[in-house]
């Protein structure tokens, strides 16, 4: 196995080889499309199952991540997957559980929600526990900042894949939060939308979700392919 913690690995990947990395990226940007393009809102009167809660799109979102994991340690072996990688790895496997409801399963309420810590129905050691996880997963982005905001943002500006696909991910992250309840968000100014626009944004907000997964195992991918030697500055 490749060993990715050593300094001596090449620092960038040939043009050519970049190729099919944007290939992939443009195959999920089509695909996503006709995904959401292609099905319709509502079956039988009823909103897509295809798209509901539980459906088959959401189901595949958790198991994207996961697989980004089990790439990580792949091509990486454990020890790069929680050394270096770990801020990275805590945060897909935060995003996994996010998907699968745990920010809801053992509480009244979501610890998302600014009412869940004020609420004095929560119980304190709810409270307590659900503001660490939470502060994990914010030391664990920040400290993905710290260390690659600068690589990120000069890969991005050369469309470096692994940048490239890394803020496609973000901007797909970004485009699900954006239209996450839009409809009572609307609503509440004196707009509502028809059964069909919310279904449309619905959709999208599913796909998108689908798209973060996506978009970031074709980050990995490419970071192991063009055989960098960390996920640092050291890249």
């Amino acid at each position: 196995m490749t060993d990715w913690t050593s300094k001596t690995q090449p620092l960038s990947v040939q043009p050519a080889n970049n190729i099919r990395f944007y290939i992939l990226m443009f195959a999920t940007v089509i695909g996503t499309l006709l995904v959401i393009l292609l099905n319709p809102g509502t079956v039988d009167g009823q909103f897509n199952p295809l798209f509901e809660e539980g459906g088959f799109i959401e189901g595949l979102s958790p198991m994207g991540y996961v697989f980004c994991v089990l790439l990580i340690i792949a091509h990486g072996g454990f020890r790069f997957a929680f050394t270096r990688a770990l801020p990275l790895v805590v945060v897909l496997l935060a995003m996994t559980l996010r998907e699968l409801n745990f920010h809801v399963l053992f509480t009244s309420m979501s610890i998302e929600k600014l009412d869940f810590y004020t609420s004095p129905a929560v119980p304190l050691h709810q409270k307590v526990i659900a503001f660490l996880v939470i502060a994990l997963v914010a030391a664990a982005v920040l400290l993905l900042i710290v260390r690659h905001g600068r690589v990120f943002l000069a890969g991005l500006w050369k469309l470096d894949p692994v940048s490239l696909g890394t803020a496609l991910a973000i901007g797909e992250i970004l485009l699900s939060k954006s239209i996450d309840g839009i409809n009572n968000r609307l609503a509440d100014i004196g707009y509502f939308m028809s059964d069909e626009t919310t279904n449309m944004f619905a959709k999208v907000e599913e796909t998108a979700e689908l798209g973060i997964s996506l978009y970031a195992i074709i980050a990995i991918l490419a970071y192991f392919g063009s055989a960098r030697d960390d996920m640092g500055e050291s890249r």
